[in-house]
This record gives C-alpha cells, sequence and structure tokens, in this order.
C-alpha cells in the first residue's frame, strides 16, 4: 500500500497543519495517516480492526511517528463537534459514519473521501451541504466506478 496520489496531487487544498487535528477513518495500513502526520497534523486514527491498529501502533512506534488510535467501529462513533480540520475516508462508506463525519469537522475543515458508487454522482449526495472543491470520478477494474472528492464545510 501507499499514500493515494489523490491525497498527494490535492494536498495544497487543505489548511495549514500548525496545531491542526486530522482523523483518517478506517485506514487499513495507515499510510495516509503517516502522511498526514508528516504534513504537522495531530492525526487520529479510528479503525475498527483491532490487529490492523496494533500493526498500525507498531508501525508508528518504530518509525517515531505519534497516531492516537482508536479501535472502534465507525458507524457507531460519536465525534466531538467541529474537532478536525482535516478528515480522510478512503474505501469505507457508512451513512452514519459520514454524518458522524461532518459534525466532528470545523468551520471550513475539508473532508477527502474516495470510494466505490454504484452510481454517476453518487459520492456529491452525501455532500451536497459542503462546497465540493474537487469530484472525480473513473472506472475501476470490472464494472465498478471509484469517486474521490474534497469538501469543504462552510
Amino acid at each position: 500500500m501507499k499514500v493515494s496520489a489523490f491525497l498527494e496531487r490535492n494536498a495544497s487544498l487543505f489548511p495549514s497543519s500548525k496545531g491542526k487535528k486530522a482523523l483518517d477513518l478506517a485506514p487499513s495500513v495507515g499510510d495516509n495517516a503517516f502522511y498526514l502526520a508528516k504534513l504537522g497534523y495531530a492525526v487520529e486514527v479510528i479503525e475498527p480492526d483491532r490487529e490492523k491498529a496494533n500493526d498500525l501502533a507498531l508501525r508508528a512506534e518504530r518509525s517515531g511517528t505519534h497516531l492516537k488510535i482508536i479501535v472502534a467501529d465507525p458507524s457507531r462513533i460519536q465525534l466531538s463537534r467541529a474537532r478536525y480540520a482535516l478528515m480522510l475516508c478512503f474505501y469505507y462508506v457508512n451513512r452514519a459514519a459520514i454524518l458522524q463525519m461532518k459534525n466532528g469537522l470545523a468551520p471550513l475543515g475539508i473532508i477527502l473521501m474516495e470510494a466505490l458508487i454504484l452510481k454517476p454522482k453518487e459520492l456529491q449526495f452525501f455532500f451536497k451541504d459542503f462546497t465540493v472543491l474537487k469530484y472525480e470520478e473513473r472506472l475501476d477494474k470490472g464494472p465498478k466506478a471509484v469517486a474521490s472528492i474534497i469538501a469543504q464545510k462552510s
């Protein structure tokens, strides 16, 4: 696994990292979380899989990277209001989690999300109350499409 090309390509759109918190939801191996930490964000991770969370913690310790790792079901989280300047969510789509992400995002904060979709502009629907800074759709292998969005909270 490596850092998402969409994430790297669009880092210039992110708010300043100085003193800001970022959240990576269900990050799996966590390359994107480590990338945000290198940019200077205080990164929190919510990972549902305890084994993956343990692997992330070990990797963070070995690399000297500070990540706050929370083992929890993203669909059942309760995020503090306006806590994060930046949020990432790759290939995990759950309406309850998206609502919590939107609640936990600070004003002018950015959500970057990428997911498999079934219908065109499906991901945009979740963020119709945000300003969409960038939206891309592309066909992936097989009949599925991948959508990537960067949306900013007003």
